[in-house]
């Protein structure tokens, strides 16, 4: 480990008084304000190189475990480090010190309670393994939560308790609880990948668009609960609205043992081809999602190239993609000539319709053409899960060996 001089870095910070904290007067060209600190009453500044020096050395130094530590806390800690290190009377210490901090971070395991508007459940409570979806009502009563669903009961105004919604429980999310950057990333991308995967089970652009986790001007809400489901933390920040879009009516159990397959990629993907149908749900998902039914069109030929696509080392090996992926997909989600045939040509229409609009900007594209493209791509989705299921396969050189079974039937 290449040493740094902590000391020396300590030794060269300046003061300034607190009034120009905001002001031009501050040298930021060759130092970095850290802020103010309470002890001294002074401002603190440090070397930009130094900062620079440091925070690069941090990051280099750091555990493999702490590799997905967010950039903003190690900037955070290290800010705060020398403001406290500065200010102390006996500030002799080493480059350790600053390390220890990163090095006693611990895994915490956490459930992470979510809202998902406008989705509405018709049982207490229902267990999907790595997530848990509970009606509002019956959560509440179950679990002792005295600063949870506060405005439950109150029917004087729409409120994020009371409206239509399910309370969504991630289970056992490793994090940093320390890293509050890294904490709001897994949160978003986990409701990402549940609307986008619901959306995609719900199989209809309407009611994908209707699922919302942000509720007025307060979104992403979150509450952090033990395993016991009694909340630790909580958190509110400002997003845009959404809820009044009308709600999605699930048969939950049925619904749930319906898609079963497509759930368990959220928790378990521990093949090749698992990872190629994760990144096709979420695109399709995502093109569900979007407004404008042009852009709309290209996430669903993203998907199909996801779901079929055959690369090494991030070259495309199929030599006509469009023919490669319209014959591949029409022999799965067919089971006659005539009918693969029809598919097979309507297919490489619709991704001839992606190529125009990449190349040459055209996009009238109309609804009919995405539902069509998206439901020959959800069909396909759900074919190569039973094949997983049923055959074993693992990789997409499987189901194109599959295919060419079919073609000398």
């Amino acid at each position: 480990m290449t040493s740094i001089d902590l000391e020396n870095i300590l030794s060269e910070m300046i003061e300034w008084s607190p009034k120009l904290f905001q002001s031009d007067e501050l040298d930021t060209t060759n130092y970095f304000p850290l802020g103010i600190s309470v002890k001294l009453e002074k401002g603190l500044s440090v070397k930009r190189n130094d900062f620079i020096s440091l925070f690069t050395f941090i990051k280099e130094n750091l555990s493999s475990d702490k590799s997905g530590l967010s950039d903003t806390f190690i900037y955070q800690t290290i800010v705060d480090f020398l403001i406290k290190t500065y200010s102390e009377k006996h500030r002799k210490t080493e480059i350790e010190e600053l390390l220890k901090l990163f090095n006693l971070l611990e895994y915490k395991e956490i459930n992470i309670f979510v809202k998902i508007f406008n989705l509405v459940t018709d049982i207490g409570e229902y267990d999907c393994g790595s997530f848990i979806i509970y009606d509002p009502m019956y959560f509440k009563q179950k679990f002792n939560n005295p600063f949870m669903y506060s405005k439950i009961n109150d029917q004087s105004t729409a409120n994020s308790d009371n409206i239509s919604h399910v309370g969504l429980v991630f289970k056992n999310i490793k994090l940093f609880k320390e890293d509050k950057e890294q904490l709001n990333f897994i949160i978003l991308e986990k409701i990402s990948e549940f609307i986008n995967f619901t959306g995609v089970a719900l199989g209809e652009k309407e009611s994908a668009q209707k699922l919302a986790a942000n509720f007025n001007h307060i979104g992403m809400e979150y509450h952090l609960l033990d395993n016991d489901m009694i909340e630790e933390s909580s958190s509110f920040s400002s997003i845009g609205s959404t809820f009044l879009k009308g709600n999605v009516k699930l048969k939950t159990e049925l619904f749930f043992k319906n898609h079963e397959m497509l759930f368990k990629l959220l928790s378990k993907r521990d093949n090749q081809l698992k990872q190629k149908i994760y990144k096709s749900v979420l695109w399709l998902g995502k093109s569900m999602q979007t407004e404008n039914v042009t852009d709309s069109f290209l996430q669903v030929s993203v998907a199909l190239e996801c779901l079929l696509s055959r690369q090494v080392e991030g070259y495309l090996i199929n030599p006509s993609i469009a023919y490669s992926l319209s014959e591949t997909l029409a022999f799965l989600v067919a089971d006659n000539k005539d009918v693969r045939i029809k598919i097979f040509k309507e297919l490489k229409k619709l991704y001839g319709l992606r190529s125009s609009i990449v190349h040459s900007g055209k996009s009238n594209i109309n609804i009919q053409q995405y539902n069509d493209y998206f439901e020959l791509i959800r069909i396909g989705i759900y074919k190569i899960l039973d094949l997983i299921e049923n055959k074993k396969v693992n990789s997409i050189d499987e189901i194109y060996d599959i295919v060419e079974q079919l073609k000398f039937k």
